[in-house]
């Protein structure tokens, strides 16, 4: 049989589209931070070195031994350049106020409370503090650092500049400009190993050039930014902007959580509160030249077009000076975050349109709330790799999505809500909706979004159009609350059974103490060890299918009394606690400090059995793999209990994230349960909810109790054994797939490295995909098809680990046969 020509080239152009079509979908998976930097108080045994009034700081940082204590008098202010020393020994040097007791930990720090502060401050446009070559180990508390430059004749440059060495914190630091100065930045982030926590910067403008308070690009990083108020004219944030001074350095293992990122209208010329000076203006937070980024739980509030086009996060590779080809933006988590009063969204750029550079991929932006946008939300250019847009809400005035430049292979965009407007989803030389993206996106997954005001003739299929705004079911979108409500015809809508759009709940609750500053919770994190990480680093992206909501069974456990043990609790506070109860008696009311955890553990399967008390009293308790402090949002694996809710007072939470809820009353018994490593919540021995974590082990009991008179109580923890009379299989509903993106634990614990299992099927196994799944010729190899969630195969051969993924060759009932990725795969 003859082939047509034309036929013959779209066949071609079908299988070339193949080729180039990555195993991205759904499961985009960029690898966290590999370390997380621990950056609890911990006051050094050394001697004390007090500075009065007029004493002599440098004097005591050169006399100062690793384990010592410098106090600066509060209230005083110490003029010069100072320098860090390099000092031999592994102990820190603590620079402190003597009034740091009025600055609680983990409380955001605010000028009103400067009078509590040392003053640090340079009299010149050389930095207040710089580090020697290798200085290392310090750590500044409820210190003041400042300048008297005032003018913008000349530019004061750096207030702290760190080019060398390691270890260094700011902890309740007020690190400002000038309100009429050219100061260009308040530290130049250029060492190893460096916290800024529970800190305010403001005043960081200049005319004709751009400000940040913290700028880094020669340092390798970690580095974690955590809990601060950042105001500046031109990047608040950025990394990257000039190059490199090693070859091949790319800042990574960055954390960026619970920030107030925040631009004065006072510097926006036309408003009503300008206040006179051209300060340029440029965009909110910047990615250069960084890797394994976590950007979550901030807002982001105030920007416009002035020396730049308005669009607020730019994700842009860029070789800025021309010597480094090696510069690339990848592996960036951006999800929990709030934007509002913002000209324009998220800017990705595949490539630097300038220099040489490397190729930005790796890109998951995933439950994001957008409000008062004016102009366009996305903009993606010049081919990024795997980008992954899921579950954001978008009110914006402009384009959904702008795109220009060459083909970004390996696109995600599903679950999400925005306006549509004139052109919604548009590209330079093409028409609305298809025809950009089988240009700029072909081979995109583009499923189950909620385009409002959008034509459905113009889109893939799968995709929801309603009228307007109202049709959505917002709870409160005039007060900011983009919850759909029960009625909502967008609720469970979601590819994976969830709400389409943003978990609202999960922003609010990753956001709702940054205004204030007071995150108790914040700044603790934990430990890693600095080893890399697997490529699926987080729990969830390991994670095996939820089990549905709907299936009901009951325990599998068969309780043994020897199994069961009296509890022994450790770190409790503001509680009373016996052998099987647990009560909060002091302490604030409402507020996330008491409770306690177990000294028994579970190494293994078994079981956390309790008997639900009262109903009024919000507290949590779960298992989890260690912990100190007494937050619910890092308990692994937990039941939190509160006041009704919506009909509800009973959710499951995982990591602080929202799993499942339903009611609960005095006397119910309630269950978590390790079997065969998978964790289920039982209610009265029946089957809530199968969790799609798999557990880590050793699992300790952790507690969070709020309100006074919380209790706990009929506590059992079991190594019991557990019967085999596992229920039916139930058919699959829209489940979770892999690359959740979430904030790590908020605990100061060491993270324990997850084991992988040999396998975790057999030739012959009965499986079905997860997610929206690639099917692959080879394991790793060409993409040859594709397989929609909820498509059962038989398993064929297997396993065979390539490209850090463990592969299975599957025939599918329906479709096309081949290898697939064991991660999305489900017995």
């Amino acid at each position: 049989m003859k082939i047509r020509p034309a036929i013959l080239v779209l066949l071609l152009i079908f299988l070339f589209s193949l080729i180039n079509f990555r195993e991205s979908d759904a499961e985009i998976v960029p690898e966290a931070p590999r370390v997380y930097l621990q950056t609890n108080y911990n006051l050094p045994k050394g001697k004390t070195i007090n500075v009065q009034a007029g004493g002599d700081l440098q004097s005591a940082l050169n006399s100062a031994l690793p384990g010592d204590v410098i106090i600066l008098q509060a209230g005083a202010t110490f003029t010069g350049n100072f320098l860090l020393p390099n000092k031999s020994g592994p102990d820190w040097i603590y620079i402190q106020s003597s009034g740091l007791n009025n600055l609680p930990e983990g409380k955001r720090v605010n000028p009103t409370q400067a009078n509590y502060m040392a003053k640090i401050v340079t009299s010149n446009t050389a930095s207040a503090v710089s580090a020697s070559s290798g200085a290392h180990h310090y750590r500044f508390s409820g210190i003041e650092i400042t300048t008297t430059w005032a003018s913008t004749n000349a530019t004061m440059y750096n207030l702290v500049s760190l080019d060398s060495g390691s270890d260094i914190v700011f902890d309740r630091a007020y690190i400002h400009g000038t309100p009429g100065g050219n100061v260009r930045r308040g530290i130049a982030l250029n060492n190893a190993r460096t916290a800024v926590i529970d800190s305010y910067f403001s005043d960081f403008h200049e005319v004709g050039m751009e400000a940040q308070t913290i700028m880094g690009w020669s340092g390798q990083g970690p580095y974690k930014i955590v809990n601060n108020y950042l105001e500046a004219a031109g990047e608040n944030l950025m990394f990257g902007g000039q190059d490199p001074w090693i070859s091949n350095l790319v800042p990574a293992d960055i954390e960026i959580r619970g920030n107030y990122f925040y631009k004065p209208m006072k510097w926006k010329i036309g408003d009503s509160s300008y206040a006179g000076t051209h300060w340029t203006v440029k965009n909110i937070l910047e990615l250069k030249n960084a890797e394994r980024v976590l950007i979550s739980g901030n807002i982001f509030e105030n920007n416009w077009p002035d020396a730049q086009n308005g669009f607020s996060i730019l994700l842009t590779p860029r070789n800025q000076n021309g010597t480094a080809p090696w510069s690339k933006v990848r592996d960036v988590n951006f999800s929990h975050n709030i934007l509002k009063n913002i000209y324009a969204g998220i800017n990705i750029m595949g490539r630097d349109d300038n220099n040489p550079s490397g190729q930005t991929e790796r890109i998951a932006i995933k439950s994001n709330i957008f409000s008062g946008v004016s102009g366009t939300l996305f903009q993606i250019l010049d081919g990024p790799r795997d980008v992954s847009i899921e579950h954001n809400t978008g009110m914006q005035s402009g384009n959904i999505l702008l795109a220009s430049g060459s083909e970004a292979a390996g696109f995600v965009f599903k679950d999400n809500i925005a306006n549509h407007n004139q052109y919604g989803v548009i590209g330079t030389g093409m028409g609305i909706g298809n025809p950009t993206i089988s240009r700029y996106f072909p081979g995109s997954v583009f499923i189950k979004n909620a385009l409002i005001g959008g034509s459905a003739g113009s889109y893939p299929a799968e995709n929801y159009f309603p009228s307007n705004s109202a049709a959505i079911g917002f709870a409160d979108m005039p007060n900011g609350n983009y919850a759909l409500l029960n009625s909502s015809t967008y609720k469970y809508m979601g590819s994976d059974g969830k709400d389409i759009g943003a978990d609202a709940s999960e922003v609010n609750s990753n956001t709702q103490c940054i205004i204030s500053g007071y995150c108790p919770t914040m700044t603790a994190i934990l430990v890693s060890s600095p080893a890399a990480l697997s490529s699926d680093p987080l729990p969830s992206s390991q994670a095996s299918a939820a089990l549905p909501l709907a299936t009901q069974t009951t325990s599998s456990f068969v309780p043994s009394a020897a199994s069961v043990e009296g509890i022994t609790w450790r770190g409790a506070s503001n509680v009373s606690a016996s052998s099987d109860s647990i009560k909060k008696t002091s302490g604030c009311d409402g507020c996330p400090d008491a409770g306690a955890f177990s000294e028994n553990s579970l190494s293994g399967d078994g079981y956390l059995e309790f008997k639900a008390s009262e109903t009024n009293t919000n507290r949590q308790i779960g298992l989890s793999n260690g912990d100190t402090d007494f937050s619910g949002n890092d308990i692994d694996f937990s039941f939190q209990m509160h006041p009704i809710v919506s009909n509800y007072n009973l959710e499951v939470r995982e990591n602080g994230e929202y799993r499942a809820n339903t009611s609960y009353k005095t006397g119910d018994l309630l269950k978590i349960s390790v079997e065969a490593g998978t964790v289920k919540y039982y209610k009265n021995g029946s089957l809530l909810y199968g969790s799609a974590n798999k557990a880590l082990f050793p699992l300790i009991i952790d507690t969070s109790i709020l309100n006074l008179g919380g209790t706990l109580d009929k506590i059992v923890l079991s190594k019991s054994a557990f019967a085999s009379s596992k229920p039916a299989a139930p058919k699959p509903a829209a489940v979770e797939s892999g690359g959740t993106i979430q904030p790590p634990a908020t605990s100061a614990r060491q993270l324990i490295l997850p084991v992988k299992p040999a396998a975790f099927f057999k030739i012959g196994d009965r499986v079905y995909t997860m997610a929206y799944l690639r099917v692959r010729r080879t394991p790793y190899g060409f993409t040859i098809g594709i397989q929609k969630i909820n498509s059962y195969g038989k398993i064929l051969a297997g396993p065979s680990a390539v490209g850090g993924l463990k592969w299975w060759k599957v025939d599918y009932d329906k479709g096309v046969d081949g290898w697939s990725a064991e991660k999305w795969l489900k017995k």
